[in-house]
């Protein structure tokens, strides 16, 4: 994990942040799996951004809730991706998976509109799970889709565009700008 993953997360949370959102494709993995993954599980990993997964260790720690949004229906295909990328030490079972099954429902008055219902669903469970107070303006989303991150923009979120050229620097010089 570097330090600059652990200083992002710090500027997160100066920022007001609560939830740190990551899409899958090509945001977690540096491939498009299409939503139909019929391989095995196991040949995604090398995939995987390290980038992305030593943003996921320090954001737990720090008690950021961290959440996974994605137009894929494999949430056990997600799920096992990350517990073969993150240290055995992060509980997997508190990153909220939202892809697009039919084990949640959409939140009333919330736009149909890239990954805002999504958000909007791992709110309502932090909300009913621990008693948290989640504003639009204290969600980062990080999602390579740009209509994704303009849509969460437009609602209040912060959300930043990844790229194949990501980096933490990047991340970092983004956050600074913003309030």
């Amino acid at each position: 994990m570097s330090n600059t993953a652990r200083h992002i997360v710090r500027q997160l949370k100066s920022k007001g942040v609560k939830v740190l959102a990551f899409d899958f494709d090509e945001t977690i993995l540096n491939i498009h799996t299409g939503g139909f993954w019929t391989r095995d599980p196991n040949l995604l990993l090398p995939h995987v951004r390290p980038s992305m997964v030593s943003l996921i260790q320090p954001g737990m720690e720090s008690g950021l809730h961290v959440c996974v949004v994605t137009f894929s229906g494999q949430v056990s295909l997600i799920r096992h991706v990350l517990e073969q990328s993150l240290p055995k030490s992060c509980d997997i079972s508190k990153i909220l998976i939202r892809g697009s099954t039919s084990d949640w429902l959409p939140v009333e008055d919330i736009p149909d509109a890239g990954k805002l219902q999504h958000i909007a669903s791992v709110v309502a469970e932090l909300t009913v799970t621990y008693g948290v107070s989640i504003d639009p303006e204290e969600v980062f989303l990080l999602d390579d889709d740009n209509t994704n991150v303009d849509s969460a923009r437009e609602f209040g979120h912060k959300a930043f565009l990844v790229t194949k050229a990501f980096s933490h620097d990047k991340l970092n010089d983004y956050i600074k700008q913003i309030q």
